[in-house]
């Protein structure tokens, strides 16, 4: 072609970094050295497989292209860790931290030239408990427990029987009102925990009720014959005090 030039239709698409060999034979048969041509890498590579997250979430394998970069990233884009895809096609990610809270993992690979696979996804297990309840309050009517927990979360409030006495869920931004089945004012230990969607139970915490309610009268009364003792039956811990009609203290 005038000017030297050449322009050769390709059978198949090269843009995936392949390596190609280019010769020319002169009209006596005779070949030019060889030039070698890298192809562009436009071309992404596959979606890694055999996705397997370790039992204490410190690592991932999979399958992918070879030589391409594994990243791990969390939902918040966050990388966790990477690696290059050995000879064999397989790749070993370490994350920092380890992912046993539920978390979604999001898996890529990229290749030589930036181009990125479609992701692959994972879910890490459940088994990491959530915290212990904070800033908890209970109302002045004793009906009502509020505080701050993991979203979610399921929160119980139990009586020191272990009775429930009432649950709820965490909202969107990790605070709570936990109804209370009876009111709490007569100075009753309260244990407070919360259970995320897995079960894992946080370790639990306490909280004393006011003591706003007044004892019952006391009943069975009687005095001794001689006159200088009073029995009878009353609430357990209150003083009981004896006073004459004009309000002198026995």
């Amino acid at each position: 072609p005038p000017g030297g030039n050449f322009q050769i239709p390709l059978s198949t698409a090269q843009t995936n970094a392949q390596s190609l060999t280019v010769i020319q034979r002169d009209p006596a048969g005779n070949d030019s050295p060889p030039t070698g041509l890298v192809a562009p890498d436009n071309e992404p590579p596959a979606q890694p497989t055999d996705l397997v997250l370790s039992a204490n979430g410190a690592q991932i394998t999979g399958k992918g292209e070879v030589g391409t970069r594994a990243e791990v990233r969390g939902a918040d884009d966050t990388l966790l860790g990477s690696a290059v895809v050995d000879a064999n096609g397989q790749f070993v990610v370490l994350l920092s931290p380890p992912q046993l809270n539920g978390q979604t993992l999001t898996i890529n690979l990229i290749d030589g030239g930036d181009n990125a696979s479609p992701d692959s996804t994972l879910s890490a297990p459940d088994r990491q408990p959530p915290a212990t309840p904070t800033d908890l309050a209970l109302s002045i009517d004793g009906l009502q427990l509020s505080g701050r927990g993991e979203a979610g979360a399921t929160v119980e409030v139990r009586d020191s029987n272990g009775n429930l006495l009432g649950s709820q869920l965490v909202d969107g931004n990790g605070t709570f009102t936990v109804d209370l089945n009876a009111a709490q004012l007569d100075g009753q230990t309260l244990t407070i925990l919360q259970r995320d969607p897995a079960l894992n139970a946080s370790p639990s915490t306490t909280l004393v009720a006011e003591d706003l309610t007044p004892p019952d009268p006391v009943a069975n009364l009687a005095v001794s014959d001689n006159g200088v003792i009073l029995s009878g039956t009353g609430k357990s811990g209150a003083m009981v005090e004896v006073v004459t009609a004009d309000d002198i203290s026995l």
